[in-house]
């Protein structure tokens, strides 16, 4: 049973959410995250592994900016997403991502950073396996899915 965290962001677009895969071979972890940034958050996807392959969840948001990817080594664990929020058009939107692993590797800032910050971290023993918000031309609001890191 994953717990759920969020959203942090606005109430533009629609809703989207990308929980840990059912199918196949478990245990399945975050091994990437990738998207499109500029001055914000236009597009995130979300890539997950076991031991049999991998799959990836849809691209939630638009077009704009330019591609990231993060990649998550197998045996390392997705344990902390920080971003921010501002307004753009009115409308409240993600500015910025960071990822963080429980190997202490990190992404670079994706987009641009406001002085509205938000973080989802995990508690110990535990990973991020999915995630879920709103999205239309970007990402209005992220969340996040947490699943116990498997022993």
């Amino acid at each position: 049973m994953s717990y759920v965290f969020g959203p942090s962001g606005g109430v533009g677009g629609n809703p989207y959410s990308a929980p840990v895969p059912t199918s196949g071979n478990a245990p399945w972890q975050i091994s990437g995250v990738q998207g499109r940034s500029g001055s914000r958050i236009d597009q995130i996807e979300i890539v997950w592994s076991s031991k049999t392959g991998s799959q990836s969840s849809e691209q939630f948001g638009g077009t704009g900016g330019d591609p990231f990817t993060f990649n998550i080594a197998n045996g390392d664990y997705l344990t902390l997403i920080s971003g921010s929020v501002g307004v753009n058009n009115g409308s409240v939107v993600l500015y910025s991502l960071q990822f963080f692993t429980l190997n202490g590797n990190k992404s670079p800032v994706f987009g641009s950073a406001t002085s509205t910050p938000f973080n989802f971290q995990c508690p110990p023993g535990y990973q991020i396996s999915g995630i879920f918000g709103r999205s239309g031309s970007a990402v209005d609001a992220l969340g996040v899915y947490l699943d116990p890191i498997p022993a």
